[in-house]
């Protein structure tokens, strides 16, 4: 028969394995919950990388509202887009065409 110490070292060892048994699934919910850490980790990356593409197209859409402006106000800005366009030149230069064939392969 077991006496009181026995019985009181075993509640106590059963509490301790119980509580350790509570961490270990508290931890293992925060880490692999559909909310937990990995979830955020992956967020998070996904976040950044979003904001990588905004930086870019924000910078094209200033580069387009520059070009825009020059289009609706300054004549030499619409001078060079065209000869540029239609590959005409001033009577002092000279134009050199290169045409391109596509992609190789294809003629």
């Amino acid at each position: 028969m077991r006496g009181p110490a026995s019985r009181h070292r075993s509640s106590r060892r059963f509490a301790l394995l119980l509580a350790l048994g509570v961490v270990v699934v508290l931890a293992l919910s925060l880490v692999f919950n559909r909310n937990g850490l990995i979830a955020i980790s992956d967020l998070k990356g996904s976040i950044d990388m979003t904001q990588r593409s905004i930086d870019t197209l924000s910078r094209r859409v200033d580069s387009l509202r520059t070009e825009t402006d020059g289009l609706q106000s300054d004549s030499e800005y619409i001078e060079k887009a065209v000869r540029e366009v239609l590959g005409w030149g001033r009577p002092d230069e000279f134009v050199i065409r290169i045409v391109s064939d596509g992609p190789e392969g294809t003629r």
